[in-house]
C-alpha cells in the first residue's frame, strides 16, 4: 500500500546528521523497528503522558501541528530531533495531520510501567493506524457530517465504493465506461458529490491522472490487485459477492481490505453493502450545489442559511446525517418519493405524536459513531456508558407511537415510517454492570488502575476483593489514631506515596519519640516517614487487592464491550430506524410551523407551483413577521405567472396587454387612482420585518419550454430562480414545499448557470467559467432536465453575450428531442423577441415603478417582456457618488436616443446640451456603424421626410423614394457572407425604422 501524495515520513530515519551512536539505545531500537513496520506513516510513540515523534517524522508533524521541534540530549552535536503531543488532546492532532494527508500510526504502551522489573523496556504495539479516510475518534468528526473513504476498480465497468468507516456505512455502484474511454462524467460527478477524503485505486495511471483532475484535494492511495479480491476480503457483508466480473465488489473488498490492514476492530459495525445506481437520484453536480447554497452558503462557506439548515430540525445526529443524505441525493422514482410523502404527512397530521417522538428521539446519542467507539481499542467505560443511554431511550420511541385516542387518524403507519426496535438485552446488560455515573479515564496504559466503574453486586468476586481493601483501608485510616496515641505525637500522619506506599510520617522534631518497630522508608524536608511489618502488610493487601479489582473491572469491561459488538447488527437496525424517523419528523415539524403544503409528484413533465415562496430567503425577510394570505396578495390577470404581492397597480389587464404588445416597460404611475403604495412600504412589512411576496411558476415542454426572465436589477429574478429549483428538490426529498401548491413532473437533473467568479488558480477568466458550465449544461441536459439560466454573456462584448445567449436559448428551444423546462433571466431585452418565433418560448418580468424619483421593487412576476433594468437607480442604492450618477444618466440618454458622434459610434463624451443635430441619428443602442459611405448617408437621409409619401413632382407615384433607394443601397452593400444572423436581424430593424419614420 503506498500513498502518491502523503510524504514518506521517515522512511530513512537515520538520515541526516544524526549518528547511529544517537539511535542505538533500547527505546529508539524499539522505535525504530515499529517506523519500520509502518514507513509510510507517523508514529505517535506512547511515552507516559505523551506522544512523541522522532526524526523526520517530528520534523514533518511539528509545523503543521504548531509544537515545538526540539531534541533529545541537547547537548550532543548529533541530538535526535523530536516533538510530542499530550495524549489526552491527540485526537485534535490527529485530525490536523490526516486533513495534510498523513497517515498516523498510533503506538501505545500495552503494559504497565510499573509491572516492568528493572531496566526493562515497556511493551508497545501499534493499536490501530488513522489515515485521512479513516477518522481517529469517530465522535471527533462532525455530528451531522460523514468522513468517506473510496475505492475504484478499472474494468469495462468501473466499480466504485464508498464507506464511512465511524458509521459503517458501505455502498457501491458500477458504471459503464464512456466512449472515450475515460472515467464517465456521471462517475466523477458521484465522487464529487461522495467528497473522498481518501481514494484507495489500483496501479492504473490514467485512473490516477483522471482522479487528480477531478478530486485534486483527495489522498490517492495505491493497492495491489490482490486487495480487490472479494474471496480474501477480511469480511463479508451481506451483499458483497466473490464475483471477478462485478466491479462494484472489487472496489468494496479494496476498502475492506484497507480497513482491515489499518482499523480491524471497525470491520464489525461493516455489515451491508448497500448496492445502488447513479439512475436511482437526481443528479446535482458540485456547480449546482453551490449555486444554489444546498449545504454551504456563498458568503462565508458556513452551514447558515442553506437549504439544508433551514430543514433540518432533526434531534440527533443520526438524523441530521440522513436528512443530509436525503438532500445529497433528491428521488426520482415516483412512488418512492410518495412514500415518503405518506410518512411524512402521517406525522404532519398528529401534532401531539409528532412532539412525543420527537421529545423521545432527544435522549438517544449518534448510535453508530457510539458502536464505532466501542469497537475500538482505546474504547472507555464512559463510552459504554453513552451506548447504554442511548439503548435505554430506544423503548419510549416505540411507546411514543401506541394507541391513543388523538392519533386515530387514518390507517396503520405507513411503510416508509420505521418505528426502532429496542435491543433490551445489551441495555440491561450494560445497566446491570456498569455505575450511572462513570467518570472519564485516562487513555491508554495511564486507566489501567482505575476502577469504580462497575455495579456493586454485578460480580461476587469482584466485590469480596473491594470489600477486603475497603476494610484495610479503614485499618490504615485507624492506624494513625492507634500511633498518635501510643507515641504521644499529636502531629502524627499516615501518607501515602505512589512509589514508596503508606508511611507514618513523624516531624523532625518528635524523632526522638519514635518506637523502636518504627523502619525508616522516606526522608522529607522537614519529616521522616516509617513503616511497621503490621503496616507493610496491610498495604500488600490493599495495593494487592485493588491491583486485582481493577483487572477484574478491566475483564468485566472487556466482556461488556465484546458483547455489545455482537448485538453491532441490532444496533445498527435500530439505529437506521432513528435515523429515518429523525428525518421525517424534522420535514414534518418545518412543513407544519411554516405553512408548507404537500406537493404532487409525478411521471409527468410539467411543473407548476401556485405561490412558491424561497424557503431560506422568506424566513430571514420576516424575521417574525407574517406571510401574506393568497387573499391579500390576488394573481394577477392575464397570464399562468399570476404573482402576488403587498401593493399592486390598478393599470386594466387591456392596459398591461397593450404595454407589453408595445414591447415597453410600466413606468411610473404617478396618480393616486392608477397606483397607491402601501402604508408600510413595497413589500407588505409587519412588525417583524419584510413579507415574502409568493410568484407562480408554469413550465411545460409541450407549450412553456423556456421562460425568458427581464426585469430590473435586485428586483426578485436570481432570488425566483433558486426558489423554483429549491422546490423541486424538496418535492423530490419527499418534503412538503412552500407553495399553496405545486405539481412536479420528475426533474432527473437540475442544472445552474449563476452568477459570476473566475478560477485564477486554473488560468480561468469569469467569461471561461460561464461558458464552462454551459457548454455542460448543452452537453448533459435531458428532457427530464431542470435548466435555471441566471445571466449569460456577461462576461464579454456585448454583441458577442447576445449572440451567445440568442444560440443558447433557440438551442434549448429547438433541438429534438431536448425539451428541458429552462428558467433564463437576462439584462438582454432583445431575448424578448424569441417569444415572436418561438412557439414554446414565453417572456415575464418582475414588476417596478418609479415613485418620487425612487425606484420601488414591487418583487411581483407578471407576464411580458421588460424593457428597463434600473441599473443607475441600483447603483444610486449602492452609494455611487452623485457626479457618477449624473454622468451616467446623461451617456445613457445619448445610448437611448441613439445620437452617434462623427466616426458613427454612439455619443459618450459630450454632454446631451452638446449634440451636434447633424450627427444625430435614431438608431437604437446595439445598432451597427453603417458599411460603407452609401448605407452611412442612410441614416441623415431618412431624417428628411416627415409626412405621408403622396405623388408629388419630385416623386410621383410608382418611383421610388430616395430613402428607400437608401435602404437598397445599403442592402446591395451588405456582405451576406460575413453577416451574422443577429447583425442582420439588427439591420432590418434599422432599415424598417427609418422608413416607418419617413412615412410618419
Amino acid at each position: 500500500m503506498s500513498d502518491e501524495r502523503t510524504p514518506r515520513a521517515g522512511a530513512d530515519p537515520a538520515a541526516g546528521p544524526v549518528a547511529k551512536s544517537a539511535l542505538d539505545t533500547p527505546m529508539m531500537r524499539q522505535y525504530l523497528a515499529v517506523k519500520a513496520a509502518h514507513p509510510d506513516a507517523i508514529v505517535f510513540y506512547r511515552m507516559g503522558d505523551f506522544y512523541e515523534m522522532f526524526l523526520r517524522d517530528a520534523e514533518i508533524a511539528a509545523p503543521l501541528l504548531d509544537i515545538a521541534l526540539t531534541t533529545r540530549d541537547k547537548n550532543k552535536p548529533d541530538a535526535v530531533p523530536m516533538c510530542g503531543v499530550p495524549v489526552h488532546a491527540a485526537d485534535a492532532y490527529l485530525a490536523v495531520l490526516a486533513e495534510h494527508g498523513h497517515r498516523v500510526a498510533i503506538c501505545e504502551q500495552v503494559e504497565d510501567a510499573r509491572a516492568v522489573s528493572g531496566r526493562q523496556l515497556v511493551r508497545r504495539e501499534v493499536v490501530e493506524v488513522v489515515t485521512p479516510g479513516l477518522a481517529g475518534d469517530p465522535q471527533a468528526i462532525e455530528a451531522g457530517a460523514e468522513l468517506t473513504l473510496a475505492a475504484l476498480w478499472p474494468g469495462p465497468a468501473i466499480g466504485l465504493a464508498v464507506l464511512d468507516a465511524s458509521t459503517g456505512h458501505l455502498r457501491a455502484t458500477a458504471v459503464e465506461r464512456s466512449a472515450s474511454g475515460g472515467l464517465p462524467a456521471a462517475l466523477l460527478e458521484e465522487l464529487r458529490r461522495a467528497a473522498p477524503r481518501e481514494v484507495v485505486l489500483p496501479d492504473d495511471a490514467e485512473l490516477a491522472a483522471a482522479l487528480a483532475r477531478a478530486l485534486p484535494d483527495a489522498v490517492r492511495s495505491r493497492a495491489g490487485a490482490e486487495c480487490f479480491d472479494a474471496a480474501r476480503a477480511p469480511r463479508h457483508p451481506d451483499g458483497l459477492r466473490a464475483d471477478a466480473d462485478d466491479p462494484a465488489s472489487r472496489a468494496a473488498a479494496a476498502l475492506l481490505d484497507y480497513v482491515g490492514r489499518y482499523q480491524p476492530f471497525a470491520l464489525a459495525q461493516i455489515a451491508r453493502l448497500r448496492r445502488y445506481a447513479l439512475s436511482d437520484a437526481m443528479v446535482l453536480d458540485a456547480v449546482t450545489r453551490a449555486h444554489l447554497e444546498l449545504f454551504r452558503n456563498a458568503e462565508d462557506g458556513s452551514r447558515a442559511r442553506t437549504l439544508l439548515a433551514r430543514i433540518d430540525e432533526t434531534r440527533t445526529p443520526l438524523g441530521a446525517r440522513r436528512l443530509a443524505r436525503w438532500l445529497a441525493y433528491p428521488l426520482v422514482d415516483p412512488e418512492a418519493i410518495l412514500a415518503r410523502q405518506a410518512a411524512v404527512t402521517f406525522l404532519f397530521e398528529r401534532d401531539r405524536l409528532r412532539a412525543r417522538v420527537r421529545e423521545a428521539l432527544r435522549p438517544v446519542r449518534d448510535l453508530e459513531r457510539l458502536l464505532a467507539k466501542a469497537a475500538r481499542p482505546g474504547a472507555t467505560p464512559p463510552d459504554l456508558a453513552a451506548l447504554r443511554g442511548s439503548l435505554e431511550a430506544l423503548p419510549a420511541v416505540a411507546t411514543a407511537f401506541g394507541p391513543r385516542e388523538e392519533d386515530l387518524i387514518g390507517d396503520a403507519l405507513p411503510a416508509a415510517l420505521p418505528v426502532p426496535a429496542p435491543v433490551p438485552r445489551v441495555a440491561e446488560l450494560l445497566r446491570e454492570a456498569l455505575e450511572d455515573e462513570v467518570r472519564p479515564l485516562p487513555r491508554g496504559s495511564r486507566g489501567a488502575l482505575e476502577t469504580g466503574y462497575v455495579r456493586a453486586g454485578f460480580h461476587a468476586e469482584l466485590d469480596g476483593i473491594r470489600e477486603a481493601v475497603h476494610k484495610g483501608r479503614e485499618w490504615i485510616a485507624g492506624l494513625e489514631a492507634e500511633e498518635r496515641a501510643r507515641t504521644g505525637i499529636p502531629t502524627l500522619k499516615i501518607r501515602f506515596h505512589p512509589v514508596h506506599g503508606y508511611g507514618i510520617e513523624v516531624t523532625k522534631a518528635n524523632l526522638e519519640r519514635v518506637p523502636a518497630d518504627y523502619e525508616r522508608r522516606q526522608t522529607l524536608a522537614n519529616a521522616e516517614r516509617f513503616a511497621t511489618p503490621r503496616l507493610r502488610e496491610i498495604e500488600r493487601q490493599v495495593r494487592g487487592g485493588t491491583e486485582r479489582a481493577a483487572a477484574l473491572e478491566r475483564e468485566i469491561f472487556e466482556r461488556l464491550r465484546l458483547a455489545s459488538l455482537e448485538a453491532a447488527a441490532e444496533i445498527s437496525r435500530a439505529a437506521e430506524a432513528v435515523a429515518e424517523l429523525d428525518a421525517l419528523a424534522s420535514l414534518a415539524e418545518v412543513a407544519r410551523r411554516d405553512g408548507w403544503t404537500r406537493p404532487h409528484v409525478d411521471a409527468g413533465v410539467r411543473l407548476e407551483i401556485r405561490a412558491g415562496r424561497h424557503p431560506v430567503v422568506e424566513p430571514l425577510l420576516a424575521q417574525g413577521g407574517r406571510r401574506p394570505t393568497r387573499s391579500e396578495a390576488e394573481p394577477s390577470e392575464g397570464g399562468p405567472l399570476h404573482g402576488s404581492a403587498g401593493r399592486r397597480p390598478t393599470r386594466s389587464p387591456q392596459g398591461r396587454e397593450a404595454a407589453a404588445q408595445r414591447g415597453e416597460a410600466e413606468r411610473s404611475v404617478g396618480p393616486r387612482e392608477e397606483w397607491e403604495p402601501s402604508e408600510g412600504g413595497p413589500l407588505h412589512g409587519s412588525a417583524g420585518g419584510e413579507a415574502f411576496v409568493p410568484n407562480d411558476a408554469e413550465l411545460d415542454p409541450t407549450t412553456r419550454q423556456v421562460l425568458v426572465l427581464t426585469g430590473p436589477n435586485m428586483s426578485g429574478k436570481s432570488t425566483y430562480l433558486r426558489q423554483v429549483a429549491l422546490i423541486v428538490l424538496l418535492a423530490q426529498l419527499g418534503s412538503y414545499v412552500p407553495a399553496e401548491s405545486a405539481r412536479v413532473g420528475v426533474v432527473d437533473r437540475v442544472f445552474t448557470r449563476v452568477g459570476a467568479s473566475d478560477r485564477l488558480a486554473r488560468g480561468e477568466s469569469t467569461f471561461m467559467v460561464e461558458m464552462r458550465e454551459t457548454a455542460e449544461i448543452l452537453a448533459h441536459a435531458s428532457p427530464r432536465s431542470l435548466i435555471i439560466l441566471d445571466e449569460i454573456g456577461r462576461g464579454t462584448s456585448t454583441f458577442d453575450g447576445l449572440s451567445i445567449a440568442w444560440a443558447v436559448a433557440e438551442y434549448l428551444h429547438d433541438t429534438p428531442g431536448l425539451g428541458a423546462r429552462t428558467l433564463f433571466a437576462t439584462h438582454y431585452h432583445e431575448l424578448t423577441d424569441l417569444a415572436r418565433t418561438k412557439p414554446r418560448v414565453a417572456n415575464a418580468h418582475f414588476a417596478a415603478r418609479e415613485w418620487n424619483d425612487e425606484v420601488v421593487f414591487l418583487r411581483r412576476l407578471v407576464e411580458g417582456g421588460a424593457s428597463r433594468s434600473y441599473g443607475i437607480q441600483v447603483a444610486r442604492l449602492a452609494g455611487l457618488p452623485d457626479p457618477v450618477i449624473r454622468r451616467a444618466r446623461a451617456i445613457l440618454e445619448n445610448l437611448e436616443s441613439g445620437e452617434l458622434d462623427a466616426s458613427g459610434r454612439p455619443r459618450l463624451a459630450a454632454d446631451a446640451a452638446d449634440r451636434a443635430p447633424e450627427a444625430a441619428a435614431q438608431l437604437g443602442l446595439f445598432g451597427e456603424r453603417p458599411r460603407d459611405p452609401r448605407a452611412a448617408s442612410f441614416a441623415q437621409r431618412a431624417q428628411v421626410s416627415r409626412s405621408e409619401p403622396t405623388a408629388s413632382e419630385d416623386h410621383p407615384v410608382g418611383e421610388r423614394r430616395p430613402e428607400e433607394l437608401a435602404v437598397l443601397d445599403a442592402l446591395r452593400a451588405l456582405r451576406a457572407e460575413e453577416t451574422t444572423p443577429l447583425e442582420a436581424l439588427a439591420a432590418i430593424a434599422r432599415w424598417q425604422a427609418a422608413l416607418r419614420e419617413e412615412k410618419s
